[in-house]
């Protein structure tokens, strides 16, 4: 479901993305995130788009900080983008990602409702989380690369502490090892 990965110039990226997010209002009581555009990278995240130019063929479509308050989780979901599930993607730790887990769900197709916006699948989510069966969980405390097209939730378990993770998407359904130059 997700193999951690090795990113050179991890420690300086990390710092980048930790004084980005430090400029984000978000809600703090609730799963709350931040969308950058393509263009936005090069200027405000330049270490990363410096990594991701000479690492992959392609840019992602998906920039996204999500902010997870203490004592939260973000709803079992998968990935969708238009009406095409985004097979995987690259998560990269900004903050407190020790005391939160990333968990993986077996979930039958019956039981998955898509939730539309505009004329797109925005996501799909279960419509009875009780007939999902856990099949695995994650402290995601380095960059990975993760399964989207499966069930997954996040669950924050610190009593203080906002976890902070930076996603990328592409709009590929190529694997990773494909996508890398």
């Amino acid at each position: 479901m997700i193999n951690f990965i090795k990113i050179d110039g991890i420690n300086e990226i990390t710092r980048e993305l930790v004084l980005y997010s430090d400029s984000i209002t978000y809600n703090i009581d609730q799963t709350s995130s931040h969308s950058l555009k393509n263009n936005d990278i090069p200027n405000e995240l330049p270490m990363l788009h410096n990594w991701l130019s000479k690492t992959f063929k392609l840019y992602p479509i998906i920039y996204k900080f999500y902010f997870l308050p203490p004592k939260t989780s973000m709803k079992p979901h998968i990935d969708h983008r238009g009406s095409y599930r985004i097979p995987w993607g690259l998560n990269i730790p900004v903050a407190n990602a020790n005391c939160a887990k990333l968990c993986f769900y077996e979930c039958p197709e019956e039981n998955i409702k898509t939730k539309i916006v505009g004329r797109h699948i925005a996501y799909a989510a279960p419509m009875d989380p009780t007939k999902m069966t856990l099949l695995n969980s994650y402290v995601v405390d380095a960059p990975c690369i993760l399964r989207t097209d499966v069930m997954h939730d996040a669950i924050n378990n610190s009593e203080t502490l906002t976890r902070i993770m930076f996603l990328l998407r592409w709009n590929d359904s190529k694997k990773y090892e494909d996508l890398l130059i």
